[in-house]
């Protein structure tokens, strides 16, 4: 697995190579055979292994930093900085790490391949959402679609009518509910009130309080208004029609032969 590890590495070419542990969980034999693979490789590259083997770092590394607790212990090579002729610090974007597309791709497609239990899996999860959604969604729409249909024919079968002259019905109502809580009573209340209007004669003014508030409409007016287009009322409707109750008179001349 180790020299998988690197051959994948390697692939790419780099410039530095992170070795994290590269004889971990091996023989001393195979440990050194990686070894000597990593020393071939830092012949043209820079290798940085970090191991808890210091016999291996002591034959091959040319360079050893000993940490501790995150801290530097020891360097058998220490950077000196001299601060003399160091510069001014300057700030600078090394941009950011990126992959190309086609490699995205190919890298999503082997990981699809590799695992595809674990695809068909996730694919079967999501089409069954997916299908799920689509049915409420479209059963929601018809619903809805069903409910406004037999709203728009409940109301072409009863239509909205304004007429020039209009009267209030709620007198009428008024006086059906008196007359109704009249009959209600018991025989012994009935009993009661008959002694009492003996002489009385009862009046139910239904129809003529009803009469009484009729008042007239201005319709030329709400048909200037509507003809406007300013009143909103056109996404409630489906159609206005206006009926002007003109009987046209339509004489035909006749001729006429006397016979004598």
């Amino acid at each position: 697995m180790q020299r998988v590890a690197i051959a994948r590495a390697l692939v790419n070419d780099p410039d530095i190579l992170l070795a994290d542990e590269p004889t971990g969980a091996l023989d001393s034999d195979t440990s050194v055979q990686v070894m000597d693979l990593l020393q071939e490789v830092a012949k043209d590259r820079l290798v940085v292994m970090v191991t808890h083997n210091p016999e291996l770092a002591e034959q091959y590394a040319t360079r050893i930093v000993t940490l501790k607790d995150g801290v530097i212990r020891s360097d058998t090579d220490p950077f000196e900085v001299d601060e003399t002729t160091m510069g001014v610090a300057e700030h600078r974007n090394m941009g950011k790490s990126s992959m190309s597309f086609l490699t995205a791709l190919a890298l999503s497609f082997n990981n699809l391949k590799t695992k595809k239990a674990r695809t068909l899996l996730t694919s079967f999860a999501g089409s069954i959402g997916i299908i799920g959604i689509a049915l409420i969604l479209s059963l929601s729409t018809g619903v809805n679609q069903y409910i406004q249909n037999v709203e728009e024919e409940t109301l072409s079968e009863y239509p909205l009518q304004i007429q020039s002259t209009g009267f209030d019905l709620t007198s009428m109502m008024v006086g059906m509910d008196s007359a109704s809580a009249d009959d209600k009573k018991t025989d012994k209340e009935k009993s009661d009130t008959k002694e009492k209007s003996k002489d009385q004669v009862k009046v139910i003014q239904m129809v003529t309080n009803m009469f009484s508030t009729m008042d007239s409409n201005d319709l030329g007016a709400l048909k200037k208004y509507l003809d406007t287009g300013k009143s909103g009322v056109e996404q409630y409707t489906n159609a206005i029609e206006y009926k002007y109750s003109i009987s046209p008179q339509i004489y035909k001349k006749i001729k006429t032969v006397s016979v004598r």
